[in-house]
């Protein structure tokens, strides 16, 4: 292993973990807001709480078909348009003047979420020089996964 290689790894491992911790951030992004909206918008917390559901939902339904997307187009293309897709949706989300106007947005960015998956795999499986490179990247990734949603509980704790 040169340092070359190395370096080239650790690379590709932070880059796709940092996409992957945004897409975790965008998890959040609106559950916070959620006692100011529900003033603005004179809605209830069931109302609120189905945006996150219905972007979980679109989530796990377009997943099937990103993973297809991947391989058809490229791993790294799809990562930077799922990426693109919840920016949008996340600005879309401070502009609307409606509620009902969150809901598309929710969709749309659980399409862009639901590229990360397959894309970050794909990348991690293919990009790295040492295939024995390829459990420890996915241990890390699962580490970053456990570590994210208990750090997102304690914030949650913590904010009330």
């Amino acid at each position: 292993m040169t340092n070359a290689s190395l370096a080239r790894d650790v690379k590709v491992m932070g880059l796709v973990g940092l996409a992957h911790a945004a897409s975790h951030y965008f998890h959040l992004v609106l559950p916070p807001l959620f006692p100011i909206l529900k003033d603005e918008f004179g809605v209830s917390y069931a109302a609120l709480g189905a945006l996150p559901s219905l972007f979980f939902a679109a989530s796990g339904v377009m997943q099937i078909v990103s993973g297809f997307l991947v391989d058809r187009f490229g791993a790294r293309r799809l990562l930077l348009l799922g990426l693109t897709l919840l920016s949008i949706s996340v600005l879309g989300f401070g502009l609307v003047s409606e509620f009902w106007m969150l809901y598309p947005l929710a969709a749309l960015a659980g399409v862009g979420n639901s590229v990360f998956h397959p894309a970050d795999l794909a990348i991690l499986t293919a990009r790295s020089v040492h295939r024995d490179w390829a459990a420890p990247m996915l241990a890390m990734r699962s580490l970053e996964i456990w570590v994210g949603r208990l750090h997102q509980s304690a914030s949650s704790v913590s904010a009330n």
